[in-house]
């Protein structure tokens, strides 16, 4: 086999343009703008504690590993009982609840708020 002196300044260029190609990704402007534009939201199931005029506390967890996480709501925040639109001092202590929320510098802000229904066991 013969290498022509075209065919290795072709491989050459070629590992060039396949180098500079690599060091010059960068990510889509929309990804970058959705980030800032939208926090993240997060969502935690658990068993209602307390209620106060604006904020209730989960616990959460398994076993030994429980723990309470403190919720706000704000006017914004959508509370759903039972599927129907309802009140935070509606929503008694024991009551099972699914929780989507944002992170924020003051807390955790509840962004909708439901009761989950128990689910029928088997063993009837």
């Amino acid at each position: 086999m013969t290498v022509t002196r075209s065919s290795r300044y072709l491989g050459a260029a070629g590992m060039l343009l396949f180098l500079s190609a690599c060091g010059t990704y960068r990510a889509p402007a929309t990804e970058r703008v959705r980030d800032v534009a939208a926090p993240a939201t997060y969502e935690m199931v658990g068993t209602c504690r307390t209620t106060e005029a604006n904020r209730f506390d989960l616990i959460t967890g398994m076993a030994e590993a429980l723990r309470v996480e403190w919720f706000r709501v704000d006017g914004d925040s959508e509370i759903l009982i039972d599927g129907r639109a309802g009140r935070l001092s509606d929503i008694r202590a024991g009551t099972v609840l699914r929780v989507r929320y944002r992170n924020t510098p003051t807390g955790y802000l509840a962004e909708r708020v439901e009761t989950v229904s128990p689910e029928p066991r088997g063993d009837a």
